[in-house]
């Protein structure tokens, strides 16, 4: 048995991060992977571990969603991991994995949403001393309003990361749709010269 996978030399959206990423390309970046989760979800297939480690770019700068290693199959018939534990990176978690229920697509987007607020923001919304806090936080918290000057994405920000799944984006072309509603100043990168965070 092997693994073959597309050598994808862009580096991570972690690395991105640290580097910097302005706000036009953080939002390019969310709809392309939510694009990429529309894919998976009409598929059949829950990723259940959204984090800026597992988006990674290729060479002229389009994002890639990778590590499908923990994906649960919505049909039910490919059963990757044991019922009632929760699986994933506790930073990123929604709540309902973080309380080992069943989820659907809507917990993909919850982890989104906090890899958005990590874009835009620069740091993640619930931090801690170790995991378990992290994952109490998701499900009881509100997450920190965004910065006045970030206004425009709050809406957005909101319906992701929403406790209850109801509450959400029913699906990742509601997301995508909703993004390209944005000004273009604030969803598209703009040219290298006047490309600000």
């Amino acid at each position: 048995y092997y693994m073959s996978m597309e050598y994808v030399p862009g580096g991570s959206l972690k690395q991105h991060i640290k580097d910097g990423i302005s706000n036009g390309k953080a939002t390019e970046t969310i709809s392309l992977i939510a694009s990429a989760l529309a894919e998976a979800h009409q598929t059949g297939f829950i990723h259940r571990d959204i984090k800026p480690d597992n988006i990674l770019f290729k060479q002229g700068g389009r994002p890639v969603l990778t590590d499908f290693g923990i994906a649960k199959s919505l049909s039910g018939a490919t059963q990757l991991t044991q019922a009632g534990f929760a699986l994933g990176t506790p930073d990123y978690m929604s709540p309902e994995q973080a309380l080992a229920k069943d989820v659907d697509g809507r917990s993909d987007l919850y982890s989104l949403g906090v890899v958005f607020y990590e874009l835009l923001v620069g740091e993640k919304p619930f931090t801690a001393n170790d995991s378990f806090a992290v994952a109490v936080k998701h499900i009881n918290e509100p997450p920190p309003p965004l910065p006045e000057s970030l206004a425009v994405y709050q809406p957005i920000l909101d319906r992701l990361l929403a406790k209850d799944p109801d509450e959400r984006f029913p699906d990742a072309e509601s997301l995508m749709a909703a993004i390209a509603e944005l000004p273009p100043e604030y969803s598209k990168p703009s040219s290298p010269k006047s490309d600000t965070k």
